[in-house]
């Protein structure tokens, strides 16, 4: 058990480690680049994204300083033990980002390039290709409109007109009384016909009574 614990350190020629450096600083970069072009919604952080670069690079010194000796690593492990990280990581896609980053920066350290380099393209092909495609997307709905509304209407009421001449399709979601007598909260998933009408869509629903109105874009993930 002793001889285990015991085994040298790799050492690592002062090149092997300016290379190991370089190399994880470049993929730290791109993996980050990949990041912000893949990014929706509107939690975006420029810490997290420079702290990507910076867990490939600081992963790529730490595989160096561990090389083969378990002492070493069980020391590490000890130290990272007291860390405590008080940052909620808001979006499960951002802990697949860590974690790829950290990755990159073990075969780096470990001077496989051709690994990082081949993991790379996959996991690069992999975010675009799902990214483009919205794929696990729930609906085809673009907007979440939601407006204020009169109860007393006879006939088709106007809006639902309106919804005809502009909207692609539409889709109730709810009905909510307000404390006004007669007038209810009114919240649907829209697709228009042509996004650049938006406008002119909710000057018209105005126009029909609507109060409040509200649009928000459904395109990025929505808690309702």
């Amino acid at each position: 058990m002793d001889n285990l614990l015991n085994v040298a350190a790799t050492q690592y020629s002062l090149n092997e480690i300016v290379i190991n450096l370089l190399v994880a600083l470049v993929f730290g970069i791109a993996t980050a680049w990949v990041y912000k072009q893949t990014h929706k919604g509107v939690s975006y952080s420029q810490s997290y994204v420079i702290s990507l670069v910076l867990v490939a690079l600081t992963t790529s010194a730490v595989i160096m300083v561990i090389g083969n000796s378990l002492t070493r690593a069980f020391g590490l492990i000890g130290a990272f033990a007291v860390i405590r990280f008080r940052t909620a990581i808001k979006d499960p896609r951002d802990i697949a980002f860590i974690f790829f980053s950290l990755v990159e920066g073990m075969a780096a350290g470990t001077g496989n390039f051709n690994l990082a380099a081949v993991a790379f393209i996959f996991f690069t092909l992999t975010v675009f290709t799902l990214s483009r495609s919205q794929f696990g997307r729930f609906s085809a709905f673009g907007y979440l409109l939601s407006f204020h509304t009169k109860t007393k209407k006879r006939g088709k009421v106007s809006h639902v007109r309106l919804f005809d001449k502009y909207l692609a399709d539409h889709l109730l979601l709810s009905l909510r009384s307000t404390t006004r007598d007669n007038e209810v909260i009114t919240t649907y998933n829209i697709q228009f016909k042509d996004d650049e009408k938006l406008n002119e869509f909710l000057g018209k629903l105005k126009k029909t009574g609507a109060t409040h109105i509200e649009v928000i874009s459904s395109q990025n993930d929505i808690d309702y």
